[in-house]
Parts: C-alpha cells; structure tokens; sequence
C-alpha cells in the first residue's frame, strides 16, 4: 500500500510544475504584451507629424555627399543636426527592438517603415561611417544599418525608385 507521505510528495511535484508552467506562461505573455505595445509606440512615433518633419528635413534639405562636406555644412547647425540624430536614433532603437524580438517590424512595415528605411538609412550611411571612422567606434550606428539590412532581406522587392535616389543620395542612379 502506498503511503500517505508519497501520495502528499507527488501532490506537492504536481503542483510546483503547475506553478512553474503558470509562471512561464505569464513570462510569455507579458513579452507579447511589451512586443504590441512597443509596436503601437514606434508606429506611431514613425508617422507622427514631427519626425515626417525631421525625416523629411534629413531626405530633401540636407545636401551632401560624403562626411566632411554634411560635417561642414550641418554638424553646427543646431536644427540639421537635431533632425539627423532624431532620425538616425530613431532608426537605431527601431533596430535594437527588432534584434531583441521586442516589436513585429512586419506590422511596423505596413505603417511605412520600408519606405522611411530604404530611403532614410542610403542618405545616413556617410554620416554614420564618417563618425564610426573619427571616434574609432565600429558599433556607432550599428543597428541604423542592422534595421536596413533586415528591412532589405526581409523585402527584397522593395527598392527606392532612381528618380528619387537621384534627388535624395545626390547621384546618378
């Protein structure tokens, strides 16, 4: 005959591997939830009339073709270097949530962020490769362009039009 202490130990095992699964489970949730609500925040921080402004300023206003010449003309303007740090850190904590898992980029790309990436990050590239290159950091704008790169292979068919790349990236594409 099984005794009562036995009976009680395997309860007692029962209900800690209860309690772990319910925790385990409320750990998963909680993450969907922050990855939702991170998703609405950086959706709408994206399409807000601000950072279009900042964005826009960045794309169109800010003429230049290599580091030296955006540091000469832009870097002491207080107004063009607020919107290219506004941009370019948007673009990267956008980048770090991706790489964590901490937002749906699939959902954030239906808002627009193909588009703001494949035209934005192409006009930044000089800036952040100039400033990796003068303070010797190879990590300064590290998930600006990891955003870019998963943008890009998640969307292959997405490209910037030449007329625009012309206009924006001041070249000849």
């Amino acid at each position: 005959m099984v005794e009562l202490g036995t009976i009680l130990s395997f309860i007692q095992a029962g209900g800690i591997i209860v309690g772990v699964a319910y925790y385990i489970m409320n750990i998963q949730m909680a993450r969907r939830k922050l990855k939702i609500d991170n998703t609405i925040l950086y959706g709408n921080l994206i399409t807000n009339k601000e950072t279009v402004l900042q964005w826009r300023h960045v794309l169109y206003e800010q003429k230049y073709s290599s580091f030296d010449e955006w540091d000469q003309k832009y870097r002491k303007d207080p107004e063009a270097y607020s919107n290219y740090n506004a941009t370019q850190g948007l673009l990267g904590m956008l980048g770090m949530c991706l790489s964590e898992g901490l937002v749906d980029v699939n959902l954030l790309c239906r808002r627009g962020l193909t588009l703001l990436t494949l035209a934005v990050y192409p006009k930044l590239k000089p800036i952040i490769m100039g400033y990796r290159a003068l303070y010797n950091d190879p990590n300064y704008g590290f998930y600006s362009e990891y955003l870019y790169n998963e943008v890009v292979r998640r969307y292959p068919e997405a490209r910037m039009p030449p007329e625009r790349a012309k206009v924006i990236l001041n070249i000849d594409a």
